[in-house]
C-alpha cells in the first residue's frame, strides 16, 4: 500500500471508498442523457450499460486523483500566512457587508420577491390557518404585515420589513459561520471565496430576499450542521461553554417548528432520536451541559407549539393530500398517459375510482400535477385496492415507473440540469426557468415598485432565463445536482481520510428525504446554497473541523 501511495497510485480501500460515488455519478449521467434524447432510459440497450460503464471507471479514477490532490492543497492552505484577520474577526463588518451586497436586489423587486407561499401564508388571516404552512413561519409572516400596516397603512412596508428580517437573519448566520471559522483558523482565501458566494452569487441574493418558509428552514438547518461541526470537532470545549449547548437546543426545536406541517407526535420522535445519542455519548463530566441542551430543545418546542396552536388554529377541511403522495401518483400516471388504451374496462374503471381521468395531463417533473387529478385513495375496497392496482401495474410496467421516478426527480442528482416543473407544466409559458418565482409585477398584498431597471432586468434574466446557466463551468454553480455530488463527494473523501460521522450527513439524509415532494425546486434544497462554506472547508481543509480524529495530513494512505 505505502508504494502505491508513493508512485501516486490509488489503494485498495481508496478504489472501494471511490467506486461507491464513481458508480453513481456513472449511472446518473447514462440515466440522464438517455431522459434527455430519449424521454426514457433504454434499459435493454447495450449502448446505455457500455456507456454506463466506461463512466464509471472514468468516475472512480477522477475522485481517486481529486482526492490523492486535496490533502496537498490542504498543506499549503495550512501553512499560508493569515490575512484578512481584522475584517474576518469582525461579525458586525462581514454582516453589514453581505447586506450592502444584498441591497440592489432587495431594491430592483421592493418588496422584496413576496410571492408564491408566503401570499398563501399571508392570506390565511382571511381564510384560517392552512396545516400545509408550518405554523411559525405563517404567524410570523402575518404579525408582522399586519402590525406594519396598522401603523403605516402600507402593505408593501410590512412586506419589505418581513423580507428585510429574513435578510437580517440569513446574513447574521453567514457572519457568525465566518467568524467561528476564522477562530479556527481556516485559510484567509477560502473565507475570501466564502464571503464573495454569501455576498455575491445570484441565487444567494435572490433566496435572501424571497421570505418563503423554505428559507427560514434551510437557515436552521445550516445552523444546526455548524454547531453539530463544533461539537464534532472538539466535544468538551463545546460542552464546556453553556452557550453553545443552549444555542443548540433552541436551533434544533426552531428547526422542526420551520418545517412542523408534520404530525406533532412525529416532531418529538425526531428530536428524540437526535437528542438522546448526543446525550449519552457527551460523557461523565458533560452530562449537565448535554442534558441542558435536550430540555432547552424539548421546551422550546412544547412552548411555542403550544403558542401557536393557540393562534394558530388549522380548519381540517383545509388538509390536503400529502405531497409525499407524488412518489406513487406519479408512475401510475405515467403508465395510464402511455399504456391506458392498453388497459382492461376493469383497469380503467378501477384507476377512475382514484384519479379524475378528464382532461388529466402528465407532466414528468411536477407532481402536483398528478396530485391535483387524485381524488382519494378510498374505495369500497379501502387503500388496499389502490395498492393492488398500483402494484400490479408495477409488475407489467416496471420500466415505466422506474423512468417516472428518475424523470421526476433528475434535477437533484444530474449536474447540469436545468429543466423546472412550473415551467413545462405551463404555470411560467413566457419563461425558461421559475426556480425564483420573480415573475408579477404583484407580490401579494404589496404591489412591487419597479425601481432600478438594469438590475431587475439582471436579476429577471437570472430567475426567468437560463442565461448564466449556459456559460461552461459556472453553470454548474447554478445546478442542484452539482452541490448534491459536491456534497456526497465530500462525505466520501472525509470516510476516506477517517474522518466519518460528519454532520453534513445530515444534509444528504433531508436531500434524500425530500426525493418525495411534487418538485425539485432550488428553493426545497436552499441548505445546499447557505451551506456551501461550510463544504469548502470540509473540502480543502478538513483537519480544522475533524481534529479529534488527531489523523495528520502525512498519515494518510
Amino acid at each position: 500500500m505505502r508504494l502505491l501511495h508513493r508512485m501516486g497510485l490509488p489503494d485498495g480501500r481508496m478504489l472501494r471508498l471511490a467506486a461507491l460515488p464513481g458508480l453513481g455519478l456513472a449511472l446518473c449521467e447514462a440515466f440522464g442523457a438517455s431522459l434527455r434524447l430519449y424521454g426514457r432510459v433504454r434499459w435493454a440497450s447495450p449502448l446505455l450499460w457500455s456507456a454506463a460503464l466506461g463512466l464509471f471507471v472514468v468516475c472512480t479514477l477522477f475522485f481517486c486523483a481529486l482526492w490523492r490532490v486535496l490533502p496537498r492543497a490542504e498543506e499549503r492552505l495550512n501553512l499560508a500566512k493569515p490575512r484578512f484577520a481584522g475584517l474576518f474577526s469582525r461579525g458586525w463588518l462581514l454582516w453589514l457587508l453581505m447586506l450592502l451586497c444584498w441591497l440592489p436586489c432587495w431594491l430592483a423587486i421592493f418588496p422584496g420577491n413576496f410571492v408564491y407561499d408566503t401570499v398563501g401564508e399571508y392570506d390565511q388571516c382571511a381564510f384560517g390557518f392552512d396545516p400545509a404552512f408550518p405554523r411559525l413561519h405563517s404567524w410570523l409572516n402575518i404579525s408582522v404585515i399586519n402590525r406594519v400596516f396598522g401603523l403605516t397603512g402600507s402593505y408593501a412596508a410590512g412586506a419589505a420589513l418581513f423580507t428585510a428580517l429574513h435578510m437580517v437573519f440569513l446574513a447574521l448566520l453567514f457572519a457568525w459561520m465566518l467568524q467561528r471559522l476564522c477562530r479556527l483558523g481556516v485559510n484567509a482565501r477560502l473565507l475570501l471565496l466564502s464571503l464573495c458566494w454569501c455576498a455575491l452569487f445570484p441565487t444567494v441574493q435572490m433566496l435572501a430576499v424571497s421570505p418563503i418558509r423554505d428559507l427560514m428552514f434551510a437557515g436552521n438547518l445550516t445552523a444546526l450542521c455548524f454547531l453539530l461541526l463544533l461539537l464534532r470537532r472538539d466535544r468538551a470545549a463545546f460542552w464546556r461553554d453553556r452557550r453553545l449547548p443552549l444555542l443548540l437546543g433552541c436551533v434544533s426545536a426552531l428547526t422542526v417548528l420551520s418545517r412542523d406541517n408534520i404530525a406533532p407526535a412525529l416532531s418529538v420522535m425526531i428530536l428524540l432520536a437526535f437528542s438522546l445519542p448526543l446525550v449519552l455519548r457527551a460523557g461523565k463530566g458533560n452530562r449537565k451541559a448535554a442534558l441542558l441542551f435536550a430540555f432547552s430543545a424539548l421546551l422550546l418546542w412544547g412552548g411555542l407549539s403550544a403558542f401557536l396552536g393557540r393562534v394558530c388554529r388549522p380548519p381540517a377541511e383545509n388538509a390536503g393530500s400529502p405531497s409525499a403522495l407524488a412518489a406513487l401518483t406519479q408512475p401510475i400516471t405515467r403508465c395510464y398517459a402511455l399504456h391506458g388504451q392498453d388497459w382492461s374496462e376493469a383497469e380503467r374503471a378501477r384507476y377512475a375510482e382514484f384519479f379524475i381521468t378528464e382532461g388529466q395531463t402528465y407532466v414528468e417533473n411536477d407532481g402536483d400535477v398528478s396530485l391535483a387529478a387524485l381524488k382519494s385513495l378510498r374505495s369500497e375496497g379501502g387503500y388496499g385496492d389502490f395498492l393492488r392496482l398500483w402494484l400490479g401495474l408495477f409488475r407489467r410496467y416496471p420500466a415505466t415507473y422506474l423512468d417516472a421516478w428518475l424523470a421526476h426527480t433528475r434535477s437533484l442528482w444530474l449536474p447540469g440540469d436545468g429543466i423546472d416543473g412550473y415551467v413545462r407544466s405551463g404555470s411560467y409559458t413566457d419563461a425558461q426557468s421559475a426556480y425564483f418565482y420573480y415573475r408579477a409585477a404583484e407580490s401579494g398584498p404589496a404591489r412591487t415598485l419597479l425601481r432600478l431597471d438594469a438590475l431587475r432586468g439582471f436579476y429577471e434574466r437570472v430567475g426567468l432565463h437560463t442565461r448564466l446557466e449556459r456559460i461552461p463551468v459556472l453553470r454548474q454553480l447554478f445546478s442542484l445536482g452539482f452541490h448534491f455530488w459536491l456534497l456526497l463527494g465530500t462525505l466520501f473523501y472525509l470516510q476516506w481520510r477517517r474522518m466519518a460521522c460528519s454532520p453534513l450527513w445530515v444534509l444528504l439524509l433531508y436531500a434524500l428525504g425530500n426525493l418525495l415532494d411534487p418538485l425539485m425546486l432550488v428553493r426545497y434544497f436552499a441548505a445546499f446554497y447557505l451551506a456551501f462554506p461550510l463544504l469548502s472547508v470540509s473540502l480543502l481543509q478538513p483537519g480544522l473541523l475533524y481534529a479529534d480524529r488527531r489523523l495528520a495530513t502525512t498519515e494518510i494512505g
